[in-house]
């Protein structure tokens, strides 16, 4: 059996001697051992974040759709999986505009939460529509807090059966809280939230991000500019935030769960003001609280695995993670994750329809070319400085010499498409000096 020399104790009244002896013991050999892997890994690391120095600002929706030709192999049969190509053996197009955007085109959507794509879309989409909220928020003067509510499940439990007590929970939870107001001050309150979901040691972690909004009374006249002096105290806010952490403590108790007291339910006041505005918009903060209800698709976990740290891991190949991305993506089938109350629904409606509608950024078309090409450049890890080359052509009003050689290549009926993608990258590492940077 292997033993372990250990430092003695009566070495600890000598300096010297019990530093001497910790060296020579196994315990401080495992400690530099494990120091000098973690010093590796974050050399690694370093490296790696050198070596994609020229791919730094790259804009999320690039890198979703890099994740999602990553992802193909990993997912392969689902509706997923055919994200992005063309149908009936169309073609797929690259579009950009003057203001330097670009985007792949003309090809299929399958419009799941889950995938790095159309999740993306539909995040930026609630993201729009949380803004106009608050901006009428601001004007009429709504108060609220923003939540986020979880409780406690088992490590190998199923996601199905946390999501739905989640879900059943929340229902529950919030109609009460609302026939409360109602009942004791008259109040009545809105909602817009999202379900989330991070792995960690303790499994799939369930939660929601989401806003609570009570909005003032208008006068019996319905001028718009002026409310009912009757507004929510600092008292009863107090009583409702206490009536919220009772309620969804009791709920998850009759579904067999418990609520802890720090993390259970969180509350941090809403501010409707310029600055609160003005920060939700520029997305400031690491961990603004309107970023946590709109941006899920996007977020990686300081403790653990975001979705997009999940979709990074499939994109690896990684078995474990393709079974539980599988688990998820089952779960999440036709499920809405962004929800909001009926009456935010009809305010948002009609707020806007009563703006002037905005004129849409206009895209050109740049490229073209078939589903099997779009594989192949997918695989060569292509689509970024294609993206680039029409972002940058468009954006100048210059038709570069590199820009027609990439669709020349592009749409060749004489090459195969393995090939093209070998003669794409070759002539994008000798124009390395015209490719526009970040």
């Amino acid at each position: 059996m292997r033993t372990t020399k250990q430092a003695p104790v009566g070495a600890l009244g000598n300096k010297e001697a019990f530093v001497t002896n910790f060296k020579e013991s196994g315990t401080y050999r495992s400690l530099l051992e494990r120091l000098e892997q973690r010093d590796s890994r974050s050399s690694t690391k370093k490296n790696q974040s050198q070596k994609s120095s020229n791919l730094q600002g790259k804009s999320a929706k690039v890198e979703g759709y890099e994740l999602r030709a990553g992802m193909r192999d990993a997912i392969w049969g689902s509706k997923m999986s055919l994200c992005g190509f063309a149908a009936n053996n169309g073609l797929v197009g690259v579009e950009a505009s003057s203001s330097g955007s670009s985007r792949l085109s003309h090809g299929q959507k399958c419009k799941k939460s889950l995938c790095p794509v159309c999740g993306f879309e539909k995040d930026t989409k609630r993201a729009e529509e949380i803004k106009v909220l608050f901006e009428v928020g601001l004007r009429e003067g709504w108060k609220g807090w923003f939540f986020t509510l979880t409780f406690s499940h088992q490590r190998r439990e199923a996601v199905k059966a946390i999501g739905d007590d989640l879900q059943k929970c929340w229902r529950k939870t919030y109609q009460s809280l609302r026939k409360y107001c109602l009942k004791h001050y008259g109040f009545q309150l809105e909602f817009e939230n999202s379900l989330d979901f991070t792995y960690g040691g303790s499994g799939c972690h369930f939660h929601y991000h989401g806003a609570l909004i009570h909005r003032p009374k208008r006068n019996k006249e319905g001028d718009s500019r002026q409310f009912m002096l009757k507004s929510m105290t600092q008292s009863q806010e107090r009583e409702i935030k206490k009536e919220f952490k009772r309620l969804w403590a009791d709920n998850a108790a009759k579904l067999g769960r418990k609520v802890s007291g720090q993390v259970g339910v969180v509350l941090r006041q809403l501010e409707f003001n310029q600055e609160g505005l003005a920060d939700y918009i520029a997305k400031t903060g690491l961990f603004s609280e309107a970023k946590e209800i709109a941006n899920r698709t996007t977020k990686s976990s300081k403790s653990g695995y975001g979705l997009r740290d999940i979709h990074r891991e499939v994109a690896k190949g990684s078995r474990i993670w393709i079974a539980r991305f599988k688990e998820l993506t089952d779960y999440f089938h036709h499920k809405k994750v962004h929800n909001r109350s009926k009456e935010l629904t009809r305010i948002l409606k009609q707020e806007l329809a009563s703006r002037e509608s905005k004129e849409l950024e206009q895209f050109h078309l740049v490229f073209t070319f078939n589903n099997k090409v779009l594989r192949a450049v997918e695989k060569k890890k292509l689509l970024y400085p294609i993206l680039k080359v029409a972002s940058d052509s468009i954006r100048t009003g210059n038709i570069s010499a590199l820009t027609l050689k990439v669709g020349a290549l592009l749409k060749s009926s004489k090459l195969e498409p393995d090939r093209i993608a070998v003669e794409l990258k070759k002539l994008f590492s000798s124009n390395l000096e015209t490719l526009p940077s970040g």
